[in-house]
């Protein structure tokens, strides 16, 4: 994504947030948390995202470095619930991987 394109992004997102406020509407308690949301929420519902969710945080699994640090085979187990787990699997690690390489976490 070019500069100009991710600085027209930020700056409607940002006249956005002024107008109308944190629309809080996603069950998530901090960034990284929406990020393994909208991935675990492809093609299943909440409840089963959720419970995926509740998997990784049980096996203390849910932070950025212990998903870089995991075996897939762990990752995909945890998250069964949520369907298409290998495929989730992988790219909860890769996103995992790209933040932390790009952005220091």
């Amino acid at each position: 994504m070019g500069v100009e394109k991710k600085d027209f992004i930020q700056g409607a997102y940002n006249t956005l947030i002024e107008e109308l406020g944190p629309q809080k509407w996603w069950p998530a308690d901090s960034p990284w948390e929406v990020i393994v949301g909208a991935i675990l929420t492809q093609n299943t519902n909440w409840k089963n995202v959720r419970k995926a969710i509740e998997n990784l945080k049980g096996a203390g699994l849910f932070s950025i470095e212990n998903i870089v640090s995991a075996d897939i085979k762990d990752i995909s187990e945890l998250i069964k619930p949520s369907g298409y787990f290998n495929q989730k699997a992988k790219k909860l690690k890769a996103i995992a991987i790209h933040i932390k390489r790009n952005y220091g976490y």
